[in-house]
């Protein structure tokens, strides 16, 4: 289940298949990543350190540092480099409600 979706900056989207944040009609065109939640009826688990860094608008690994130092619940699958990392959705979640900051 994959709920990223690019969208050209600037642009409605065209129908062009994206990859990587560039238009592959136009490869030296840059695109903007839209994130649109999973639809209500089914029940995230898991989200890779990639779509955070996406969602976050960070480098991969601030990511790992963030989780590490927040606590995170890494769950591992596979053995050595072939093996991926994903983390809890929910514990990302109530990560992100606990650093909203109010109007002041």
């Amino acid at each position: 289940m994959r709920w990223l979706r690019a969208c050209p900056i600037g642009d409605e989207p065209s129908g062009s298949i994206s990859q990587g944040g560039r238009d592959m009609k136009n490869p030296a065109k840059k695109t903007a990543t839209s994130i649109e939640p999973p639809a209500a009826n089914t029940a995230r688990k898991f989200i890779s350190p990639n779509e955070l860094s996406e969602r976050w608008g960070c480098a991969r690994t601030s990511v790992d540092r963030i989780a590490r130092a927040a606590g995170m619940t890494r769950v591992l699958l596979g053995e050595g480099k072939n093996g991926m990392v994903r983390y809890l959705y929910d514990e990302v979640v109530a990560y992100e409600e606990s650093r909203m900051v109010g109007p002041s």
